[in-house]
């Protein structure tokens, strides 16, 4: 199989070019640039964005996915191909390879996913917040239909009584006439 370009990949994967270019920043995918400035994705390239896309749908995070990808021996992202540009172009410049990552690197690795952490700890208590606010809304639904109630309870038991109407003097059976 020949290289592919962004949108050739975008679609064997099933996914949107800007989801292959988002990858290539949050992972460090180099594709090959050929002569006209293309980017241009070798077989081995594709194979990576297909695990990466596998792993995307186990929701692992970006931090993850590179730990996976970047073992003891090596990174499994293919290292840019040097290509020869046109005359009236310049060089476009590739980052160097991550088999050995450097200890800033490695620190800025580390702070990111203690970031990871602390929003994955936050995400947990916001859910847990949201829980206690439906149950809040949930009493306050509760007790204002009680006061609803009662109300008009009192209502009843404050409205002035009927007179009760004293019996007639003269009594007469119903069936007589007057």
């Amino acid at each position: 199989m020949d290289a592919l370009s962004t949108k050739e990949v975008a679609e064997r994967l099933s996914v949107h070019p800007n989801t292959i270019a988002l990858w290539e920043e949050k992972i460090g995918i180099q594709p090959q640039i050929d002569s006209r400035g293309r980017k241009k994705f070798p077989p081995e390239t594709v194979g990576v964005l297909e695990q990466i896309k596998a792993l995307r749908a186990e929701d692992a995070g970006y931090q993850t996915i590179r730990r996976r990808l970047c073992v003891d021996d090596g990174p499994h992202i293919p290292a840019p191909v040097a290509t020869q540009p046109d005359s009236d172009r310049p060089a476009v410049p590739h980052s160097p390879s991550m088999s050995h990552p450097s200890p800033e690197l490695m620190k800025m690795l580390e702070i990111m996913e203690a970031k990871d952490r602390h929003i994955a700890q936050l995400q947990e208590q916001l859910r847990d917040v949201a829980s206690i606010a439906a149950q809040f809304q949930e009493r306050s639904t509760n007790l204002a239909s009680e006061i609803h109630r009662q109300k008009d309870e009192i209502k009843l038991l404050m409205a002035p009584a009927e007179p009760i109407s004293e019996p007639s003097r003269a009594w007469s059976w119903p069936w007589a006439k007057r």
